[in-house]
């Protein structure tokens, strides 16, 4: 199947299940999934769709697949309107992972893993977000004991979560935490890593929140001091060049608004997080804070 977002689409999918009708597939079979999140976005959607459903088997090959696809239950394809928008539900029967993998990461490979390891520690709160802060540099220095670590805490975070809201009808929503400005961003420009986009939405989110829920300023400014530790600094000019506050606000009030405002996940600390609508008229100010600052750098 083609590497990447690419891999997402209902022609790919529509291949899939033709190839899988002629060689017999079964519902009593199972389908192994090997890849990252992307590809394992395609083969659980597949999986879950074909035959009203077989089981299926990950081994993610990536740092984010190995925390990410595999605990959220969820597996969604896009369309040329958006990312993420067709999708269902599916456990996989079993997860192996294999860390030397690994090693052939490029290195917005590894910015995207550690976005999601960062993500997590937020969610489960702060006796993980201390842990984290604590090995930052063996996180980025790939120290393989630590990432293994770092992988335990982040699935088990995510999977608690998930099991006390697997239909993602209240808490499992915030595990979107910075994904909708990272989508925004990407549909403006699809060069930009979904590491570093979704990083950046991170930050975006929690600037936001100063003024949406009184999330302190000192917990914003240790949050982007540890994503800039983990070699994650914010979004460099050369992506965002023909950005403007008013194109990001298109795209997040198409993918996000509901009723009166503009769903997003906020965070006032960590394990602190709430999913709510924000006045669009505020986050029309802070994406032009957000577009002055780029311009800044």
């Amino acid at each position: 199947v083609p590497s990447g977002e690419a891999a997402k689409r209902p022609e790919v999918v529509s291949e899939l299940w033709r190839v899988m009708a002629k060689v017999g597939i079964k519902p009593n079979n199972l389908l192994i999934v090997l890849g990252g999140s992307a590809t394992l976005d395609l083969g659980g959607f597949v999986a879950s769709t074909y035959q009203t459903g077989i089981d299926c088997v990950y081994l993610p090959t990536t740092l984010r697949a190995m925390i990410d696809t595999p605990t959220t239950g969820r597996v969604r394809i896009n369309l040329p309107e958006g990312a993420n928008l067709v999708g269902n539900l599916l456990q996989p029967r079993f997860v192996a992972a294999d860390l030397n993998t690994l090693a052939s990461l490029a290195e917005e490979q590894w910015a995207s893993g550690l976005t999601a390891i960062a993500r997590a520690a937020l969610v489960a709160g702060q006796k993980d977000w201390q842990w984290l802060a604590a090995n930052l540099g063996k996180l980025r220095d790939h120290d393989l004991v630590t990432v293994q670590a770092a992988i335990v805490k982040a699935v088990t975070a995510q999977a608690t979560l998930i099991a006390n809201d697997e239909f993602g009808l209240s808490n499992n929503h915030l595990l979107d935490f910075g994904v909708s400005f990272a989508e925004a961003l990407q549909a403006l420009n699809n060069s930009i890593p979904y590491g570093i986009a979704l990083a950046e939405g991170t930050r975006f989110a929690s600037h936001l929140a100063v003024e949406a829920i009184g999330a302190p300023r000192a917990f914003v400014a240790d949050l982007e001091t540890l994503l800039s530790a983990l070699g994650l600094p914010a979004l460099s000019v050369e992506y965002t060049t023909d950005m403007s506050a008013d194109l990001l606000f298109d795209c997040l009030q198409a993918k996000q608004n509901y009723g009166q405002g503009i769903q997003f996940v906020l965070v006032k600390s960590p394990g602190n997080l709430v999913y709510q609508a924000v006045d669009p008229d505020l986050v029309k100010i802070y994406l032009i804070y957000w577009e002055q600052a780029r311009r800044a750098l």
